[in-house]
């Protein structure tokens, strides 16, 4: 199944670290090896180990597995063996072609090409400011011309499309991607003075795409109507009458068809869209900002994407609502409400908010470093530093008891994917040996257990060597044979030190 091919998003040793497997083994020879009769059993052994964290890996996923059977049944069109974009894909494509009578084979080749886009004719006649300060900003926007082939992914390069703004509170940066603030580290708390609102539009890349009337050049005009039936509407409408499985892979298809407009491996690209979609998300955000702060007392303390986090002072809040309502009547979105008790914020990628009612079963939402539980494709780090960390600010329970009192291992775990190509991994012990390791490695940091060291990783390039735990000693653990915390000496400061360090809001 696609769902478990994970080339090009995580390799099966970093999902064995992350599925907390006890022996994570790379490749024990080169590929181009001549196998030797006394290396065949340790191959063997690497194959099967290799078997069983797979097994492992779909067991993990069975529920997900048994949730797309599940939706393929309902929708009538068979996505077992798809990936989340390949899902968008044959969703939209089976669906248009039904409803158009176009031939996959004919439309699966068309694409729309650009040398430039130019932004002015991206935006939307509904937006409008009503101040010289946004005005500004506008025009700016208007006057930007985009080449939709110039790679936008390498952080050296310059972007194209690279805008900041101040609204009364905090700077907000303006991208290709989508709008997000600048926030300073700060912890914000409902004091009875003020209330913190957070504003997040229902669907939103999606709903831009239909109230704009944004579709791919090439295609056919019922488009449009096509996708909001099939996907976006109806995924609404799963989630209000709890239709948990419908609802969340029709999300995956309505995001990621506005995606596939990016993509020149699909049959949707159409930069024009894209562009058009992303810059008028973004301007639609900004005049709520602006509409807000210029009618009301209010301040906006985040903003990211699709949505804005709200101070309302007291007093403002029918204000508040008024104000949100014309935005959503002017404009065609919906907003969904939710209230914040505290926001614990590092910056707009790492937080901690604590929510004033329970929302899909929690009172928290956290990202970033303040996150414990984060998709197995994802990197890991000592689960146990956020946990303490939230203990804290939940129910003022003191760091050094959360991290002292657990028993397990695998939550006080590091571990790194080091390019082989760039890099080569070595772990110095105190009597000055020195072991190659693999490419990918986990460790704790301990202070007194046997074969402890330094972990360095020098570049192959220009040879110099960096300490991976700097002024810290490590046990690689690569292979566990118990996970108990007590057959370990572990460095408990380090571990205390990096939750003091979120508490106190340093990166």
């Amino acid at each position: 199944i696609q769902l478990l091919n994970t080339i090009d998003r995580v390799s099966l040793k970093q999902l064995a670290i992350n599925l907390r497997w006890h022996k994570i083994q790379d490749l024990p020879y080169p590929p181009d090896h001549i196998v030797q009769e006394h290396q065949i059993q340790e191959i063997i052994e690497y194959c099967y180990n290799d078997v069983d964290i797979l097994e492992k890996a779909f067991e993990h996923y069975s529920n997900i597995i048994n949730e797309r059977i599940k939706f393929s049944k309902i929708i009538g069109i068979d996505v077992n063996n798809k990936n989340d974009t390949d899902i968008a894909k044959t969703v939209l494509a089976v669906n248009y072609e039904k409803e158009t009578g176009i031939p996959f084979e004919i439309f699966n080749k068309q694409r729309t090409f650009y040398d430039k886009v130019y932004l002015e004719k991206c935006v939307s006649q509904k937006i409008k400011f009503n101040t010289r300060k946004y005005n500004k900003i506008f025009d700016k926007v208007k006057s930007m011309v985009i080449d939709p082939n110039k790679d936008e992914s390498s952080t050296k390069r310059k972007k194209q499309f690279d805008l900041t703004f101040y609204s009364k509170y905090l700077s907000h940066t303006l991208g290709l991607g989508g709008i997000h603030s600048n926030n300073p580290s700060e912890i914000l708390e409902d004091d009875g003075e003020n209330e913190y609102w957070d504003l997040d539009v229902t669907s939103y890349y999606p709903r831009v795409m239909i109230n704009d009337e944004l579709k791919p050049a090439h295609l056919d005009d019922r488009f449009l109507d096509i996708y909001d039936r099939n996907v976006v509407s109806k995924r609404v409408w799963a989630k209000k009458n709890k239709e948990t499985v419908l609802a969340n892979f029709l999300k995956i298809t309505a995001n990621g068809t506005f995606g596939l407009t990016n993509s020149k491996f699909c049959w949707m690209y159409d930069p024009y869209v894209t562009y058009s979609t992303t810059v008028n998300g973004q301007l639609y955000l900004m005049m709520l900002i602006e509409a807000l702060e210029y009618y009301s007392r209010c301040i906006v303390v985040y903003s990211n994407t699709d949505g804005l986090t709200v101070k309302v002072p007291k007093g403002e809040k029918a204000r508040f609502n008024s104000i949100c309502n014309h935005w959503m009547k002017a404009t065609g979105f919906d907003l969904e409400f939710n209230r914040y008790d505290r926001m614990i914020i590092q910056d707009v990628n790492n937080y901690l908010m604590f929510t004033h009612e329970i929302v899909d079963g929690k009172h928290y939402k956290n990202k970033g470093s303040y996150s414990w539980k984060k998709p197995i494709t994802k990197g890991y780090e000592y689960p146990i530093v956020p946990k303490a960390v939230f203990e804290y600010f939940d129910k003022g329970t003191p760091i050094v008891d959360t991290i002292i009192d657990c028993k397990d291992i695998y939550e006080f775990i590091i571990a790194e994917r080091t390019n082989p190509k760039k890099f080569h991994v070595t772990l110095e012990t105190a009597d000055g040996e020195r072991n190659t390791l693999q490419k990918n490695n986990r460790w704790i940091i301990t202070k007194g257990q046997p074969g402890e060291g330094k972990l360095r990783k020098q570049s192959t390039e220009n040879f110099e060597i960096t300490e991976m735990q700097k002024g810290r000693l490590v046990t690689v653990l690569n292979d566990i044979h118990s996970p108990l915390v007590e057959n370990y000496k572990l460095d408990y400061d380090y571990y205390i030190n990096q939750a003091q360090a979120l508490i106190n809001l340093k990166p």
